[in-house]
């Protein structure tokens, strides 16, 4: 807690670079809703501008560290694709097992409410994002989920979103979790510590997601306003 006032010159500068940081989610939305460049090359040019800002304007990133920024970053990701390739082994045997199919023939046989089948879907992705990759999940269970929930009268962005949620809540979760073990490299945690502490915002996003499910306005307002569905 700051005991003492900020003098005004250095509360310019606070909220100069706060300016600065916060204009970055607005280039990458900005440039992707324009079309000017794509999501993956929205990443780069996330990059590019973190590092014009750090080097040029705040000035706390120096050349010299670059190397062993760039060793760091190595290594992150080398962890990140670890994870991801052997979730892709995981969802190689899946397939073969035909386990998509079966929990899609299963949630079929139980019931014919729609919102019993929203409620069995989030289970199911639930679980899927704890032990698969998000890409490789909807790769695998997304053909085989979008007819049934076209059959229940499900709309399609509606049920797009509720899978998007539940499987980057698996992104958090153990014992894949490609989000989880990334933070806790960066931060030299050990992946229990950072997953205990996460615990109560799991929990908040779990009964939004179930906001999400069961009240379709909540997402489908806006979309529908801006005349995109």
């Amino acid at each position: 807690m700051r005991t003492h006032r900020i003098p005004l010159r250095k509360a310019f500068t606070v909220i100069r670079d706060g300016l600065v940081a916060l204009a970055m989610p607005f280039i990458i939305l900005g440039g992707i809703l324009a079309g000017i460049f794509t999501p993956t090359e929205s990443g780069a040019v996330a990059v590019i501008y973190a590092f014009f800002v750090g080097v040029c304007i705040t000035r706390e990133l120096k050349i010299r560290a670059m190397p062993r920024i760039l060793l760091r970053s190595f290594v992150i990701t080398s962890v990140i694709f670890l994870i991801v390739s052997t979730a892709g082994i995981f969802g190689y045997l899946l397939t073969i097992a035909h386990a998509p199919d079966v929990a899609a023939n299963l949630i079929m046989s139980t019931s014919k409410s729609p919102y019993f089948f929203l409620f069995l879907s989030n289970i199911f992705f639930l679980m899927l994002g704890c032990i698969m990759e998000p890409t490789a999940g909807m790769i695998l269970s997304v053909p085989v989920f979008s007819p049934l929930a076209t059959i229940f009268g499900v709309d399609p962005l509606h049920f797009a979103i509720i899978v998007t949620v539940n499987l980057s809540i698996g992104c958090i979760t153990p014992p894949i979790g490609t989000s989880l073990y990334a933070v806790a490299t960066v931060a030299k945690r050990p992946v229990e510590t950072v997953a205990y502490n996460l615990a109560p915002f799991l929990i908040v996003e779990i009964v939004i997601l179930f906001l999400i499910t069961y009240f379709p306005a909540l997402s489908l307002t806006l979309p529908k306003f801006l005349r995109l569905h």
